[in-house]
């Protein structure tokens, strides 16, 4: 007879083999470990972070601290896809319970370029938009397109990424006297979001609001709780 074994899951923090008994969440065999997961620098539960000019709050279930930091690049630069299932699943579970976020009537992602989209071969926002979906039952729509990307958000300070994502979306769907949530990986300056929901109100959204997996954390900016 034929045995099968089953290959121990491995945390993508502390690289440890883990029991079932052990595991916080897990994508086939990568998993973050509960232990790992404590650690993780989590925001206060159904908190509201400051919004922009046009993008009304910001909601996200992780700060962005060094921890998540290495689970992050490994997903989307890494090209370890099992490492964004494990942060959308997180996701969803934080955002199952924020009950205001159920009212909205629909989830958008920020787009990628074309070519951006092909050179990755997946755009995160899209994929850890399903997770947000899942967690508060809002339906995704493709409802952006980005038309160019001037450079890359990350290697530019924030004065530099209002003038670069200046002009850069356009709506391609129907979102007039809809209620939308701007889905996206990371809130670091607001500024992608605020262009996003400029766009978005300009077609005829009635409010708007921006959902992420991790927030970049600023002392100077308080958050409320919803």
């Amino acid at each position: 007879m034929v045995r099968s074994f089953m290959r121990a899951k491995v945390c993508c923090v502390c690289g440890e083999r883990v029991k079932d008994t052990s595991v916080y969440k897990s994508y086939k065999n990568s998993c973050i470990c509960v232990k790992c997961f404590s650690k993780l620098e989590k925001t206060p539960m159904n908190s509201l972070f400051e919004g922009t000019h046009y993008l009304d709050f910001l909601s996200a279930p992780f700060y962005y601290s060094d921890m998540y930091r290495r689970i992050f690049l490994g997903f989307k630069f890494g090209g370890n896809y099992a490492l964004g299932h494990i942060i959308g699943m997180a996701a969803e579970e934080y955002f199952s319970v924020h009950k205001a976020l159920r009212e909205y009537d629909c989830i958008v992602p920020v787009p990628l370029t074309k070519a951006g989209k092909r050179k990755r071969g997946f755009n995160q926002a899209e994929m850890l938009a399903e997770y947000f979906s899942r967690g508060i039952s809002v339906p995704v729509e493709l409802s952006l397109r980005r038309d160019h990307e001037k450079a890359v958000q990350s290697n530019l300070t924030g004065a530099m990424r209002a003038e670069n994502v200046s002009g850069a979306f356009s709506v391609c769907g129907d979102v007039a006297g809809k209620r939308v949530l701007i889905a996206d990986d990371i809130f670091t300056s607001g500024s992608t979001m605020n262009e996003c929901a400029k766009v978005l109100r300009e077609a005829g959204a009635e409010d708007v609001g921006g959902i992420a997996a991790a927030y970049v954390k600023r002392p100077d900016k308080g958050i409320r709780l919803m």
